[in-house]
């Protein structure tokens, strides 16, 4: 596959597995690719670390953004725990997400935008501001509030995947293994705790591949580091490396 010289991509990665797998995918078509994470006060917050270590070894520039969520949900509030799809929902989370991300990509001329927004399936957690045909009128009325003719493309590869698509996406390219480095327990465990919402879907996507999930294997690189990813006194963002 030819990587289109001119144009560079800014993937909004959450350190999950989609934006993980997202991230692959933009590196194989983009000869600059870069991520931004938000830090919006969820409980979780182990996934900025993961975004950090995996974006380092995807060699990409990173950075993190403080971003302020004014409501309280189960991904945020201290006394709320996630039971279910509703409890995990924070409203307009990910519209607010590429907000930011467009003015990243109006001020440093990125040509895209590419978002890990996918696993449509029955169960699935289906959050609205991620289904394929929201978001699409959403961003173009963003790139034409921000530019005058649209400049900026909207890239969501996984909109009507599967998580088990995506865990075949992560195999065609060969990255099933960098995914040891992401998280996606919402409370926040690594271990991950196997019972919630998110890790529910993860299992059951690796489950109809037939693969084995790295991130449960005892025998690979990130079980030696334990729950604590970043050394001491290392930043979540930016990194200073990028892809070429």
């Amino acid at each position: 596959m030819t990587k289109t010289d001119h144009e560079k991509a800014l993937v909004v990665f959450s350190g999950g597995l989609d934006s993980a797998v997202a991230l692959f995918w933009a590196k194989k078509r983009y000869k600059t690719v870069e991520t931004i994470s938000f830090d919006y006060g969820q409980k979780h917050a182990l996934e900025l670390e993961c975004a950090a270590v995996l974006a380092e070894k995807a060699e990409v520039s990173h950075r993190t953004v403080k971003s302020a969520i004014s409501v309280e949900t189960g991904l945020t509030a201290r006394n709320q725990q996630v039971t279910d799809a509703r409890s995990a929902f924070v409203p307009g989370r990910n519209l607010l997400f590429l907000v930011l991300s467009a003015q990243v990509a109006y001020v440093e001329g990125f040509k895209a935008v590419v978002t890990g927004f996918g696993a449509i399936e029955p169960g699935a957690l289906g959050y609205p501001d991620t289904r394929p045909e929201r978001v699409g009128p959403f961003c173009s009325a963003l790139d034409l509030g921000i530019n005058e003719e649209a400049t900026v493309e909207y890239r969501h590869p996984f909109a009507s995947y599967t998580k088990a698509q995506v865990v075949r996406e992560a195999a065609a390219l060969d990255c099933l293994d960098e995914l040891q480095w992401t998280h996606t327990c919402f409370k926040g465990q690594y271990p991950p705790c196997g019972t919630c919402p998110a890790c529910k879907l993860r299992a059951d996507g690796f489950y109809w591949v037939g693969r084995q999930d790295p991130l449960l294997d005892p025998n690979n690189e990130r079980s030696k580091k334990g729950p604590f990813l970043l050394k001491k006194g290392q930043k979540r963002g930016p990194t200073s490396k990028k892809s070429g």
